[in-house]
């Protein structure tokens, strides 16, 4: 038979291996942006030295222009790539954080779902149903912003 002080006592353990995990995802997933950061910010600063040197050697008007377009594409390019891994890894990110809250198997076969993780669960997935809202009003908007823009120029 198990005593009350065990079951404490394992649900105390359980919490405290949850927030462990926590801590060690959230750290691990901060220190992979801060090197995906780092890589690309020496990538541009590359890319800015290049460009200087370039411009230093433009003979005329259609060097400078070229130079300017090539930099200005590839800038644009990269920018999109960072932008796209940025939000990969915070995607990633959130998933393992939501494994580390998540149910585990014999809890949830048991029907004994721990309040706390239930109630958090609920909220993360409340502020995503919001945000995803916003964000399609948003862009809803600026498509009919953009649409009246190009009716009035025609």
């Amino acid at each position: 038979m198990t005593k009350p002080d065990d079951l404490m006592t394992n649900a105390w353990k359980q919490q405290i291996g949850v927030a462990l995990r926590l801590v060690e995802t959230l750290t691990e997933e901060s220190r992979k942006l801060r090197e995906f950061q780092l890589t690309s910010a020496v990538e541009a600063h590359a890319s800015a030295v290049a460009t200087r040197e370039a411009l230093e050697k433009a003979a005329d008007a259609q060097d400078l222009w070229r130079i300017q377009s090539e930099w200005w594409s590839a800038s644009m390019n990269r920018s999109l790539e960072y932008w796209r891994e940025a939000y990969e890894g915070m995607m990633r990110a959130q998933v393992s954080l939501a494994r580390c809250l998540a149910v585990p198997a014999g809890a949830a076969k048991s029907g004994a779902l721990p309040t706390s993780n239930a109630a958090l669960l609920e909220m993360m997935g409340d502020a995503y149903k919001r945000w995803l809202e916003t964000t399609s009003e948003i862009y809803a908007a600026r498509a009919g912003t953009a649409a009246a823009e190009a009716r009035k120029a025609a």
